[in-house]
């Protein structure tokens, strides 16, 4: 079996379940988000994939995925069903824009041993195991699952098991099989910590990867000192040593986009003798794909860079840490190095990404809870108006981040009816002085008229008070003067604001805000305010009138070029089609631009991913 530095190997039965947590088999991915479903024996996973085709593990970083495919493995073996191991990052390297044959050829070529000739010509059952989809970008990861659902169809007798983070995927469930990990059971973990008499934050204890660290000694009180510890006792490394490698690390994820390491260069980076304790103790794997043990190794040397260097905090080393959004673990433990600066930090996270500062405040309540109480109900109280957002997408996101929130306020946010509820709830809330302003503001009476001078709110520096603005002005229509100021903000030197405004205006079904828009999908250099205007246009058009509704397309048609240049916005394009309760014309209208977006297509799989949207649309339409 091969593991993650390349070696077959078959564990024990001990090896594989030190601390007895067990696979749960789920009909959905809340049942995945929330911990629930049928119990099942690893060794009953063979029979499962062959019989389902494909079957998604998906659980938190640390949690065993990595141990449960070796635990398949060996049940496989034990019956002499041939079994082939796939590491994502492997297969990853230019996988984006291949056409499907050569993407199952990469798979091939990466698989360790070759899925043998025998299974390939649907003949001989046989096991694909693939680890790590957590580790590549997600166009990349949604690239293989569609390749996946093409190998299950394809080859009946192939039976395919995926590991992943916990991640609500483009698939199918219909034809997957999902599944998760439970926690360690909470006697072992009592066991564990009796024995070694160390305490780990409430969100580690039932963390296979972080117990495991406290049988060995390296464990501390969280994550950060814990790999810290383990670095230092493991591979000897000093003080400076440390942070060259923390800052070299950081280096190469910006760099690679990926946790690929370039041995070479960190060797330059950090010195030969640094370099030869780290591999001389298997921390740092020189294989076909160089990199760390474990991710959560190096999420932590390159959040370290960041910890302490605030100005750092913004958009570019967010992208970078995150490999651009894929994984936030490296977010929580940047957090964790953090001893005044906490909110200042979730601020910044915000300003960026939403999701990722849900992630983080989740995480500090199962940990050092060093965030504020009331920047948590801000940060929870902008997830739960999103629930009624108009793209559907979006609704499952941040209904999914609330739902993984550990907290009464979170609960009860997940379940209001409606904004007006969701307002109510947070009018309730017992802030600090410092967000009197922002609660005010957004609990604004959504009857209450906006006036010019409330418009400077948008230019706000605190993330919070600029965009909680913008998404007040969305509840209601704005009156001429308004819409006029918004709409010269789209002109600003600041990137920020021009990105609020635009996301602002898409309550404004006018065409001259259409107009607006659409110019600054064109020129803007930025690429998060081209989003913010490409995503009002689209929820413009699901609102607005027939006439202004293919306007909006017949204009974004117009646009394809722009949009064919960054794969953000055909990702974007792609989601916030998505609508709820969509115009009957909808996928009609929708369907210049997909037209346009399949002829600029430049390869068979560029073009089928714009025939599946249609053909989405269309079932919405119909359904």
């Amino acid at each position: 079996m091969a593991q993650r530095n390349g070696a077959v190997r078959k564990l024990s039965v001990e090896q594989q379940y030190p601390f007895q947590y067990k696979v749960l088999l789920c009909s959905s991915f809340e049942e995945v988000l929330d911990g629930e479903g049928q119990p099942t024996l690893t060794s009953a996973l063979p029979a499962i994939a062959l019989e389902r085709g494909r079957v998604l593990i998906q659980a938190r970083g640390g949690a065993g995925k990595t141990t449960t495919l070796l635990g398949i493995c060996g049940s496989a073996q034990g019956r002499e069903l041939p079994v082939s191991y796939a590491d994502a990052l492997n297969v990853s390297a230019g996988l984006e824009g291949l056409d499907t044959v050569s993407v199952i050829g990469a798979i091939q070529q990466a698989a360790e041993p070759a899925i043998p000739v025998e299974v390939l010509g649907a003949g001989q059952p046989g096991l694909l195991l693939v680890d790590g989809l957590n580790e590549v970008s997600p166009p990349q990861a949604n690239a293989f699952l569609e390749v996946v659902d093409v190998l299950a169809t394809r080859i009946p007798n192939l039976g395919i098991v995926v590991a992943d983070r916990l991640n609500r995927r483009k698939v199918r469930t219909v034809d997957w099989q999902l599944a998760t990990l439970t926690p360690v059971p909470p006697k072992v973990v009592k066991d564990v910590l009796r024995s070694h008499n160390v305490a780990l934050p409430v969100g580690l204890l039932g963390n296979p990867y972080y117990l495991e660290k406290v049988r060995s000694g390296s464990a501390q009180s969280q994550r950060s000192t814990t790999h810290r510890r383990f670095l230092v006792e493991h591979a000897r490394l000093t003080d400076i040593e440390l942070q060259e490698l923390a800052d070299a690390t950081f280096q190469e994820y910006q760099k690679n986009t990926s946790r690929r390491i370039d041995v070479e260069r960190m060797k330059r980076a950090v010195g030969e003798v640094a370099i030869n304790k780290l591999t001389g103790a298997g921390i740092l794997i020189d294989t076909q794909t160089p990199r760390f043990v474990h991710h959560l190794l190096s999420d932590y040397l390159a959040a370290t860079h960041i910890a302490g260097q605030p100005a750092l905090w913004s958009l570019d080393a967010f992208d970078a840490l995150t490999l651009r959004a894929t994984s936030f673990d490296a977010l929580a433990m940047v957090l964790e190095q953090q001893t005044q600066r906490a909110d200042d930090l979730l601020l910044c996270v915000y300003d960026w990404n939403l999701y990722g500062a849900a992630y983080v405040a989740a995480e500090d309540r199962m940990g050092a809870r060093r965030i504020s109480e009331g920047m948590e109900t801000a940060i929870l109280a902008v997830l739960a108006e999103k629930r009624f957002d108009r793209v559907l997408p979006t609704v499952e996101q941040v209904s999914d981040a609330l739902r993984v929130h550990p907290g009464e306020l979170a609960d009860a946010l997940l379940i209001a009816p409606s904004v007006d509820a969701v307002i109510s709830i947070v009018s309730r809330q017992h802030l600090g002085n410092e967000l009197i302003e922002w609660q005010q503001l957004f609990c604004r009476n959504r009857a209450a008229k906006f006036w010019p001078g409330d418009i400077e709110g948008m230019r706000s520096p605190n993330p919070l008070i600029g965009w909680t603005m913008a998404n007040v002005l969305r509840r209601s229509p704005q009156p001429e003067s308004v819409l006029s100021l918004l709409r010269e903000l789209l002109h600003s030197d600041l990137s920020t604001v021009r990105w609020r405004a635009a996301h602002a205006l898409g309550a404004s079904p006018d065409v001259i805000v259409i107009d607006d828009l659409v110019r600054t999908l064109k020129v803007d250099t930025n690429i998060w305010v081209q989003y913010g205007a490409l995503r009002s246009l689209l929820e413009i058009a699901a609102i607005s009138n027939t006439a202004n509704r293919w306007h909006v397309f017949l204009r974004l048609a117009e646009a394809s070029g722009v949009l064919g240049s960054r794969e953000e916005l055909l990702r974007e394009t792609e989601r916030t089609l998505i609508v709820r309760d969509p115009p009957t014309d909808w996928a009609e209208c929708a369907g210049l631009l997909l037209e346009r977006l399949w002829a600029d297509a430049d390869s068979v799989a560029g073009q089928d991913r714009w025939r599946n949207v249609a053909a989405r649309l269309r079932g919405v339409a119909l359904g």
